[in-house]
């Protein structure tokens, strides 16, 4: 056999047999060994025994050494590494979230605050001759409110929201002309979440919360809000902490709200409404972390989507954003995984920015609210 063929038959026995070989890390060697040996790989190389060394290498071996190099290479590249993992699931990424404010949620005051601001775009529809709200736009302008969340721990302390502004901006200058066309009506309220709050002068302005409901009085507080149903302090301190149990509670507070358009008692909410009741206890209602412990876990359990990389919120800070299908709005709760801290929820109408809120900060603290001397 001529040098020729010995050397085209060592590179075919160096070629793998298939792209994925066995777990044999002594292959590689082997095949150098042949190669480096001179004698034709075709016949038993009987010599070679493990930890015997290699063989001055003849002018043939760099050949046949580098082929070998290029198909361990070729099997290294042939490998898919071009594509991004796909994210942890929804579920797992909220169950961290929990986790993270359980670990961190041991420290309590005598307050909870929290800081928040909230933007929305607002159709002006004004009031007919009979004092009723009409039905035609009559111009459109954003709305933003600043706002301070205290809740205090003990019943014997008042709870307040403060109000510290109120922006309004025409979006362009038609809105502008017809504004003042119509008056150029003052701000008449701020939108904190989904919760409208009517004002009687400009902020800043103190609106008093309840911790329980008046005996004999249906009327409940506008704020807080948790998906359309009004409730006080001690009824969101009376939900329970354990998820089920917390999810049936939701569901009640959803069939009380919708029993007049046709909902059964016992009916469970769609999947949208109850992630709109977590996102208005996470954001906007005094919830401590132990409680959005539970609702983190409350929402694990639903079919709900998750962003498949990080997001930015309106103040730049990253996070994962979940939502639900539901229809035309497109709602969506912006979560910082790493601390289980909310940090906005955003509405898009039709594939367009319609409202957000941020929370610019979230805690206990032993501090007192320095109120404003406008009374809500």
């Amino acid at each position: 056999m001529s040098r020729k063929t010995d050397l085209l038959a060592a590179m075919a026995a160096v070629r793998p047999d298939r792209l994925e070989p066995p777990d044999d890390p002594g292959r590689l060697a082997r095949f150098r060994a042949i190669a480096a040996s001179g004698e034709s790989p075709r016949r038993r190389a009987r010599t070679l025994r493990p930890g015997v060394g290699f063989l001055r290498p003849n002018r043939y071996t760099v050949v046949v050494t580098g082929a070998a190099a290029l198909v361990a290479g070729a099997l290294v590249v042939a490998r898919p590494t071009d594509h991004e993992p796909e994210p942890p699931s929804a579920r797992r990424t909220l169950l961290a979230a929990a986790t993270a404010l359980r670990d961190g949620s041991t420290r309590t005051g005598r307050y909870w605050t929290a800081d928040l601001s909230t933007s929305t775009t607002v159709d002006y529809v004004g009031e007919t001759a009979n004092g009723l709200p009409g039905t035609t736009p009559l111009y459109r302008y954003s709305s933003t409110c600043d706002a301070r969340l205290w809740a205090a721990r003990s019943g014997r302390d008042a709870s307040w929201l403060i109000i510290d502004s109120v922006t309004d901006r025409r979006l362009s200058s038609a809105d502008e002309r017809a504004w003042k066309r119509a008056g150029a009506p003052g701000i008449s309220g701020c939108q904190i979440y989904d919760t409208s709050i009517g004002l009687h002068a400009a902020p800043p302005a103190a609106f008093g919360l309840r911790r329980t409901v008046r005996a004999g009085k249906r009327d409940a507080p506008t704020y807080p809000n948790i998906g359309g149903t009004p409730l006080t302090l001690d009824q969101i301190a009376a939900l329970p902490a354990d998820p089920t149990a917390l999810k049936a509670a939701l569901d009640k507070l959803w069939v009380r709200l919708t029993t007049s358009t046709g909902s059964r008692p016992g009916q469970k909410a769609p999947t949208y409404a109850t992630v709109r009741q977590v996102a208005d206890l996470l954001v906007s209602a005094p919830t401590p972390p132990a409680m959005q412990a539970a609702l983190y876990r409350v929402l694990a359990d639903l079919p709900i989507h998750r962003s498949r990389g990080t997001v930015t919120d309106r103040l730049g800070r990253r996070g994962v954003a979940f939502w639900s299908d539901n229809g035309a709005v497109d709602q969506k709760l912006i979560v910082d995984p790493r601390t289980g801290h909310p940090l906005a929820t955003e509405s898009y109408l039709a594939g367009r920015l319609d409202t957000f809120t941020v929370v610019r900060r979230q805690g206990w603290t032993n501090a007192l609210p320095v109120l404003p001397t406008h009374r809500l």
